[in-house]
């Protein structure tokens, strides 16, 4: 059995993967534990493509490719701008529903 917290295999449609959980889905094996904050990238990145209509892959946001037009508002941009981060400075939900 699994410890609880642990996946099994990487799970999620790619595109919206976060950095951690890719670099799983790439190549590690085994159980692995990704916490909250792989879930916080990929609400950021559901979001980012919903306000945008453009699917954008990690590479490019985390290169700052990613463009965040003004019609998407300037606390939605501050937000996303805090979830779409690696992993130790990204935001955690408590400070996200905030």
């Amino acid at each position: 059995p699994l410890e609880q917290g642990k996946l099994a295999k990487p799970a999620g449609t790619p595109s919206y993967m976060s950095p951690e959980m890719k670099a799983w889905w790439d190549g590690c094996e085994g159980p692995h534990h990704v916490g909250v904050a792989s879930d916080v990238w990929s609400t950021a990145a559901m979001l980012l493509t919903m306000g945008c209509y453009h699917e954008y892959q990690e590479e490019e946001i985390l290169a700052g490719e990613a463009p965040m037009p003004n019609y998407l508002g300037a606390d939605l941009i501050d937000l996303l701008t805090h979830m779409l981060v690696p992993q130790e400075q990204r935001w955690n939900m408590e400070q996200c529903m905030s």
